[in-house]
């Protein structure tokens, strides 16, 4: 449904994908940029931005690229929640592309049968206050060794 969507742009309005394209790149580009640790990256800020894409997006490319994105992010809901079946502890940590996290922190805080720990609350006990680049003068992240 997305290449459809995609196709149909490029054949009906070709300079609103170029638009769309340029806005994509100067986005990351701003983000790449802002972005110094990890609790950026999982930031409202970061969400906000994804979710104002994914708004425009599905304006221009219409229903069925809505259709899509819906549809993929409820098949990672469902995978997150069918992996979490039966977990005695019940923890788990979900690693998704940055730009689906908006969508599923979301749906996951409506649900009354899921406690969502936001990033701000968890990582800073794996990661160090700020989980920061290699060169920041801050405390770097390493990952456990053995």
């Amino acid at each position: 449904m997305a290449r459809e969507s995609t196709e149909n742009v490029q054949e009906n309005n070709p300079d609103a994908l170029e638009h769309f394209k340029l806005y994509v790149e100067t986005l990351y580009e701003v983000l790449f940029q802002w972005w110094s640790s990890v609790l950026d990256v999982n930031s409202y800020e970061t969400d906000r931005h994804f979710e104002i894409k994914h708004k425009y997006q599905n304006s221009l490319f219409g229903n069925k690229e809505g259709r899509a994105w819906e549809e993929w992010n409820r098949h990672f809901l469902e995978q997150i929640l069918k992996a979490n079946e039966g977990r005695k502890d019940g923890k788990m940590l979900v690693l998704v592309g940055v730009e689906h996290s908006y969508w599923l922190r979301g749906e996951l805080r409506k649900r009354h049968d899921v406690q969502l720990l936001e990033a701000p609350e968890v990582l800073p006990d794996i990661i160090g206050p700020r989980g920061s680049r290699p060169g920041s003068g801050e405390q770097e992240f390493s990952p456990p060794q053995g």
